[in-house]
Parts: structure tokens; C-alpha cells; sequence
């Protein structure tokens, strides 16, 4: 999966960067450059992160959960 993900990456800088597209965004879009960037489970996490914030996200996911249960169970009382 890798090699496939270097390979398109190589072949998307390749035209981005071309002379001809340079010399359109010069022309069309103010000078502005197209920028992309992978993500992979190797990425790390951005911000700050401590366990004050994980149980905060762990506490919301919950939350949510319990809500979800409760409108399935208002949509069919069966299904739990």
C-alpha cells in the first residue's frame, strides 16, 4: 500500500509542479500554490496532549454513545 501512496505522491508533485501549471496559477490564481500533505497512523496527533484532554474526549464519546442508545431505543423499543 506504501509503494502505492509514494508512487501517486511523486506523480502529483511531478504536475503541480510543472512550468506550464506555475505559469497558469501565476496567471489565474494570484500566484497561489497548490499544497497537500499524507496522513498515515504515523502522524502524529497535532496539539497539546495530556490526560486531562483524553478523558474530556473519552468522557464526550460516551456521552454520545448513551445519547445514540437512547434515540434508538425511543425509535424501537425492541432493539435494545
Amino acid at each position: 500500500m506504501n509503494a502505492l501512496v509514494e508512487d501517486q505522491l511523486r506523480r502529483l508533485r511531478q504536475a503541480i509542479e510543472a512550468p506550464q501549471i506555475h505559469n497558469w496559477l501565476d496567471t489565474n490564481r494570484g500566484k497561489n500554490r497548490v499544497t497537500f500533505g499524507r496522513y498515515t497512523g504515523q502522524t502524529a496527533v497535532s496539539g497539546v496532549q495530556n490526560d486531562n484532554s483524553l478523558r474530556r474526549l473519552r468522557k464526550e464519546l460516551q456521552d454520545r454513545e448513551e445519547e445514540w442508545r437512547q434515540i434508538q431505543q425511543i425509535n424501537d423499543p425492541d432493539l435494545l
